[in-house]
């Protein structure tokens, strides 16, 4: 294994470990919606079942997917269909955001 090989392994390992809220060595449902969640990316749990194809995630399945060209395009797939939401959501946030705020009164 190469050094940049290791490194990207220790990464995902640490990433891994921090959404296995239970310490189970797998992450539930409930925890890869957390994942995405935290990434700002909203993804219901149907959704989430379809992209890795259950209702549980080890990091081996994890190691698997990144290494196959095949499950990559998969999700490729899945997000491509929830770009357009994704988007307009980013899009309503950040207009939310730039919205002035009226001035507070001295009472």
């Amino acid at each position: 294994m190469s050094d940049q090989e290791i490194r990207q392994n220790e990464i995902i390992e640490t990433i891994f470990r921090k959404f296995d809220q239970d310490g189970s060595g797998s992450l539930d449902i409930n925890e890869l919606v957390d994942l995405f969640k935290q990434n700002k990316v909203k993804l219901d749990k149907d959704t989430v079942k379809l992209m890795f194809q259950g209702n549980r995630f080890t990091l081996q399945k994890f190691k698997a997917i990144i290494n196959s060209d095949q499950d990559l395009q998969r999700f490729k797939d899945v997000l491509s269909g929830q770009r357009k939401r994704i988007l307009t959501e980013i899009s309503d946030t950040s207009q939310i955001e730039k919205t002035p705020q009226p001035p507070k009164l001295n009472t």
